[in-house]
């Protein structure tokens, strides 16, 4: 998903939960840490371990710590510089929300 900024962004975002927003916040920032302007489903996974790992646990039905399967998305990322999260390289949009619903995800390939 491609992040737009303006009054669009701002709107949109107060359709969802606090909860929501935090794991879309999370997700953002993990996006910039791995250096990509956009957000797809290993950053939501990542925000929403930062927000509620019990959710996470309970999603991937996994015995390993949630450690090691951070560790494990994190290796997919290919090396880039990062990202800063407050210029005007990151937008966020309408697209953040096709991704909630589940259609932001496949639409970037992911």
């Amino acid at each position: 998903m491609r992040l737009q900024s303006g009054i669009l962004g701002y709107v949109m975002y107060e359709r969802y939960t606090e909860k929501a927003r935090r794991v879309l916040f999370f997700a953002r920032y993990e996006a910039s840490v791995s250096g990509t302007p956009s957000i797809d489903g290993r950053h939501l996974l990542l925000g929403l371990m930062r927000e509620d790992p019990k959710v996470v646990k309970l999603i991937l039905k996994s015995p390993s710590p949630l450690a090691a399967i951070r560790k494990e998305i994190e290796l997919g990322f290919h090396p880039a510089e990062k990202i800063s999260t407050s210029g005007p390289a990151v937008r966020r949009g309408s697209e953040a929300g096709a991704s909630l619903r589940g259609g932001g995800v496949a639409a970037t390939g992911a």
